[in-house]
């Protein structure tokens, strides 16, 4: 099972279990650092997650045990805004993709003077809602980050700092629905929340944190 890590108050990993014995022995992490996997409530120190003595660093106060919301970089309203953006990008491109031979088609057929026209509007419109949809999804579910987070290095996770369910990220996604509908006061929402915890955030329960 994958392991997360803190390193310099940030979120780090996943690795695996050798791979975290391995951050160990070079010294990148010590037996008082935190560290946190999939159906663990909190984070606790790597010594008392592996059963071993506790030795910190000489100098260094061992951190506490703590929830991760504590410990990690919550990203802000704007760069989460610039996120958006170059999501948009890429969603409008895989949109033309697979909207423009659907629109030829309308027009070679002359559907606009068809009683059907609206039917094919719908139908163009329930293809787009499914590609926005599945994008998120399947990037928030896999990766943890869409593409335009992946750039900017933010992470969407759960309040314990793991990776979100596929519920969560179906209610993130259309929270962000409702967030844009009452005139873009669920995204602003993210700018004063202490968590910068945007509508969707608190409707699924994520957080978005900055890996880098």
């Amino acid at each position: 099972m994958d392991w997360y890590y803190a390193l310099d108050g940030r979120q780090a990993g996943p690795v695996s279990e050798p791979e975290l014995g391995q951050l160990l022995r070079s010294g990148t992490i010590d037996a008082a650092t935190l560290v946190w996997r999939e159906g663990m409530k909190d984070w606790i120190p790597y010594s008392a997650a592996i059963g071993m003595p506790a030795i910190p660093r000489a100098g260094v106060t061992p951190a506490a045990p703590g929830p991760v919301a504590g410990r990690l970089v919550y990203a802000g309203f704007w760069i989460r805004w610039l996120a958006y953006v170059i999501d948009g990008i890429v969603i409008g491109a895989i949109r033309q993709v697979v909207l423009l031979p659907l629109g030829l088609n309308m027009i070679e057929r002359n559907f606009w003077r068809s009683p059907w026209f609206y039917a094919h509007i719908g139908e163009a419109g329930l293809t787009s809602l499914v590609l926005t949809l599945a994008y998120f999804v399947f990037f928030w579910t896999q990766y943890g980050a869409t593409p335009g987070k992946m750039v900017l290095k933010l992470k969407v996770v759960n309040p314990q700092g793991g990776p979100i369910t596929l519920g969560a990220a179906v209610i993130r996604y259309f929270g962000q629905i409702l967030s844009g509908i009452i005139a873009g006061i669920g995204f602003l929402m993210a700018a004063f929340d202490d968590e910068k915890r945007a509508l969707h955030d608190r409707l699924a329960e994520t957080r978005v944190i900055r890996i880098g």
